[in-house]
């Protein structure tokens, strides 16, 4: 049997000299230039989520609509979660750079960030107080608020089995009804990731700019 590694490799060429190479995981570092494409990985992680996007009419004639939905949903799920995990790896950096002791940094994670940063309320002031940049800096507020409002429709799909709840309602403050289902669609999805990748693409080369 081929091992199972292979189905979890990310086939990468870097944008600097042209490698093509695998990994597993994300890379900082290009094996042959040595030059940054972190954030590389990062949008070929959004690609992958924007292919199961343009797939999701097939999905539909042939499974339903309700398995197309889900699809969708899933995909959001996914995007709140790269866009987490990217915040957290690049912090993570930032600190480590700064000299911050491993214990100190494990601190402020459980402490300062735990999930917040699936939050557009929290995510502007927490990431200016740990590195003193805004990660939403240049982005018009319209982009920041609607990437806000999809990313909150994933508490009913995550936590409420896609049902429009109380909480989720006191949030947004939208004019769907509790107890439907919250609707997701595949341009919110595709806007979502794109203001996503435009403002951490931003935030990484102004923490790193002279490895970007």
């Amino acid at each position: 049997m081929r091992p199972f590694e292979e189905f979890l490799r990310r086939d990468i060429i870097c944008p600097h000299c042209g490698l093509d190479h695998s990994v597993f995981g994300l890379a900082t570092w290009c094996a042959d230039c040595g030059k940054n494409i972190f954030m590389t990985h990062v949008k070929a992680e959004f690609d992958v989520i924007k292919m199961m996007l343009n797939d999701s009419k097939r999905r539909e004639k042939e499974l339903g609509a309700r398995v197309a939905a889900k699809d969708i949903e899933n995909a959001l799920e996914d995007t709140v979660s790269i866009f987490e995990a990217t915040l957290k790896i690049l912090v993570k950096r930032y600190l480590i750079e700064k000299g911050l002791p491993q214990d100190e940094i494990e601190k402020i994670f459980k402490k300062k960030i735990g999930n917040k940063f699936q939050n557009i309320t929290f995510v502007s002031d927490l990431t200016k107080e740990l590195t003193s940049e805004d990660l939403f800096k240049g982005i018009n507020k319209e982009n920041i608020d609607t990437l806000g409002d999809i990313f909150q429709k994933r508490h009913p799909i995550t936590h409420n089995l896609g049902i429009v709840d109380r909480k989720y309602l006191e949030r947004v403050r939208s004019e769907e009804i509790e107890g439907r289902d919250v609707r997701v669609t595949v341009e919110e999805v595709n806007q979502s990731i794109s203001i996503s990748i435009t403002c951490l693409n931003s935030f990484h080369d102004r923490l790193f700019k002279e490895n970007a």
